[in-house]
């Protein structure tokens, strides 16, 4: 079997894992076997100092091997200490990067690997927001290198692993408890592979009873425009194929535009396979987020006096900037002088580790910015 065709058979069952973690055995003992290793899985690295680190998920791996490595092999990794880009997404052969006497040398491999019967190892960078993630896979001394067979399988599954992985940050609670999805101000919505919505959160909802872009036609998401319903359709399709694993193609990105005039959301199509106890039947389809430019980001100033220790001052200055008001008319909305306005600022930026408004305001973007 080619590298294409080994590909189509794995994807399916790793966006299965996205929506239910407990397949994650299953998608990697398939893995594993078709690129020839045996040891295989996630770990997480904290860095830049990896003062710790532990595997998250693996198999063929014996647990006083997870155990060790987590307690200090990981401080003495030769393979992370030595490859030459932790570019997310690059596929990396420890034999590209050390030689054999390397490794024999290390206490990495005589202390840790050697009693496993582990050597060559075969890796790639999944996430690195704010620890790295990486999916290794390792094999024998005796059984040499691995293939170029085994590098191509795993360059083309590598987008799919990093899809899964950040979908499985969202998805993993839904089956049980998909009133989580409604605190957040995106859009959610499951469907199948014909665009008929199965799941959507409180925001989606909204978002289709307003009908300025994105309708229900017979349980269908339909856009405003013909083409981008076309579109639409298109991409869900091919992800619903890459769920039933007879595609590869990674997700979309679109933006679906309004009658009203207004910034046009944006769509983000991803392929989403559920477990047969979702819904009661197995549907592979797609999950699409969709985004409002035009939603105005409501912060909580006890939740920001929370989570950065602000002041009620300080809160209330930081969420009256987050939602567009400037320096001059907050000093005016709260009779306080530029002066008092600026001291209050400035040790917002101190506490929140920011030198300009530009960076505050991304900074409360991407912590609240999206939960209500």
């Amino acid at each position: 079997m080619n590298p294409t065709e080994a590909a189509l058979h794995l994807v399916g069952p790793i966006y299965e894992a996205a929506a239910d973690p407990s397949v994650w055995p299953h998608a990697l003992e398939q893995f594993a076997r078709n690129i020839g290793g045996t040891a295989t899985g996630f770990t997480i690295h904290r860095m830049p100092v990896r003062s710790s680190g532990n595997v998250c998920i693996a198999i063929n791996a014996d647990p006083a091997f997870q155990r060790e490595f987590d307690e200090y092999y990981h401080s003495v990794n030769i393979h992370m200490a030595n490859v030459p880009s932790v570019k997310t997404g690059t596929v990396a052969s420890s034999d590209d990067y050390l030689s054999n006497q390397e490794v024999l040398a290390s206490e990495y491999y005589n202390d840790f690997l050697r009693r496993y019967d582990l050597f060559h190892n075969l890796g790639a960078i999944i996430a690195q927001e704010p620890d790295i993630v990486a999916i290794s896979s390792f094999r024998p001394l005796h059984w040499g290198a691995f293939t170029n067979d085994a590098r191509e399988l795993f360059k083309l599954l590598v987008p799919h692993f990093r899809r899964a992985v950040k979908l499985s940050g969202v998805l993993t609670q839904l089956h049980s408890v998909c009133n989580l999805l409604d605190v957040l101000t995106v859009g959610v919505f499951i469907v199948d592979a014909d665009a008929r919505i199965l799941q959507t959160n409180e925001r989606g909802r909204k978002i289709l009873e307003i009908g300025d872009g994105l309708t229900a036609a017979l349980d269908r998401l339909r856009t405003w425009m013909l083409a981008e319903t076309s579109g639409m359709l298109a991409a869900i399709q091919r992800a619903a194929q890459t769920a039933a694993g007879t595609s590869l193609s990674a997700g979309a990105a679109m933006p679906v535009h309004r009658s009203s005039g207004k910034r046009a959301y944006t769509a983000f199509i991803r392929p989403f396979r559920s477990p047969q106890h979702y819904l009661g039947r197995e549907s592979a389809g797609a999950v699409i987020f969709v985004l409002d430019p035009e939603e105005q980001l409501e912060a909580n100033e006890a939740l920001l006096t929370r989570i950065w220790g602000l002041t009620p001052s300080e809160a209330r200055l930081a969420c009256a900037l987050l939602k567009g008001q400037d320096l001059r008319a907050y000093c005016d909305h709260e009779d306080i002088s530029a002066h008092t306005a600026r001291t209050h600022l400035k040790r917002v930026f101190a506490k929140l580790g920011v030198k300009r408004q530009s960076e505050l305001i991304a900074v409360l973007s991407r912590t609240i910015g999206h939960v209500s």
